[in-house]
């Protein structure tokens, strides 16, 4: 349905349809390549969904605005020939939502090779999060804008939308067990605020010449603790990585994130202790995400390195990583 609309949005923003270019990457909206006035920019069309409507994106925009203008590694949204960070393009079978930013420089972070990555750029990934999340502290959305949701409200991966049913069940009471465990955390301003809440190796583009780290695909973000990004963030790479010493690998890759994340936001062992907390969530919501996929016989690389073994860990309380938060916190002042 996407390359139907094309015609209407090559209208809305001045350009000939042939300007736009499918890329690669898109696994909710679809995304399109263009040049205008020298710059690279990106075309994302969201399909009508009950999570995102018009007015969830445009406190989206405007909060990933507000980021850009103060120098966070997000691509810069651009307002349509008539000034709209989003437009709605109503269908007979719902409304779509055009909009576009400028591309974001290098390639997407999970086609870079595992031998490719160093320690360097996991510290500036540590410093790019960071400096997202120090400058949400200040953020205020303008009036008449909604507010983006809690964690625990939207469709991300710490909250699964699929209610935990059938073959799921089993997954029900440990996930009220972890949520209970967060229900005290404190949520003042320092540790709380507007997070990405997808920060997976999928959604965020390097430079490795520069070293340049940009976060893509803002759909799911929300309120919640700073540390859930980093918590996705280490999730996703103990999958991705491909070679042995498991929690020795998760280690220097999070003390890397830390060491160019907390002069940006600083953040005590405190917050290191609840990490398996929130990976727990994460390894609930990922399983009841893809479970089906799985059991019809995905072909997909990720599934495949993350499923094995999963069902019976979870079954029996097995800790996602057998990394020693309590050892790692003990270096990091509270």
């Amino acid at each position: 349905m996407s390359t139907d609309l094309l015609p209407e949005v090559a209208r809305i923003y001045g350009l000939p349809i042939q300007a736009f270019r499918p890329l690669a990457g898109g696994h909710f909206a679809a995304v399109y390549g263009f040049s205008q006035a020298g710059r690279n920019c990106v075309l994302r069309i969201i399909p009508p969904s009950d999570d995102i409507d018009l007015e969830t994106t445009k406190a989206i925009l405007d909060w990933m605005h507000y980021l850009a203008k103060r120098g966070a590694g997000v691509p810069r949204p651009m307002p349509s020939p008539k000034g709209a960070w989003v437009q709605p393009i109503q269908t007979e079978v719902g409304c779509y939502l055009a909009s576009v930013s400028e591309q974001a420089p290098g390639i997407l972070s999970e086609e870079l090779g595992e031998a490719q990555w160093s320690e360097a750029l996991y510290e500036s990934l540590g410093r790019t999060v960071g400096r997202m999340h120090a400058l949400s502290k200040d953020y205020a959305p303008p009036a008449g804008l909604r507010r983006l949701p809690d964690w625990d409200v939207g469709g991300n991966l710490f909250s699964p939308v699929k209610r935990l049913e059938g073959a799921l069940a089993f997954l029900h009471e440990k996930r009220e067990h972890v949520v209970g465990r967060l229900a005290g955390l404190p949520k003042g301003r320092e540790v709380y605020g507007l997070i990405h809440a997808d920060l997976h190796f999928g959604n965020f583009f390097v430079d490795a010449e520069s070293g340049t780290i940009t976060l893509i695909d803002f759909d799911d973000c929300a309120s919640g603790w700073y540390a859930m990004d980093l918590a996705m963030l280490l999730f996703d790479a103990l999958v991705l990585h491909a070679g042995g010493d498991q929690d020795g690998f998760v280690e220097n890759f999070l003390r890397c994130l830390l060491k160019g994340y907390l002069p940006q936001n600083p953040m005590g062992g405190f917050w290191l202790r609840q990490l398996p907390h929130f990976l727990k969530l994460l390894e609930i919501g990922v399983y009841a995400s893809v479970y089906k996929a799985y059991a019809a016989g995905s072909d997909d690389a990720w599934i495949g390195k993350f499923m094995p073994g999963r069902q019976a860990r979870l079954e029996n309380d097995v800790p996602y990583t057998g990394l020693d938060f309590e050892r790692l916190a003990a270096d990091y002042a509270d």
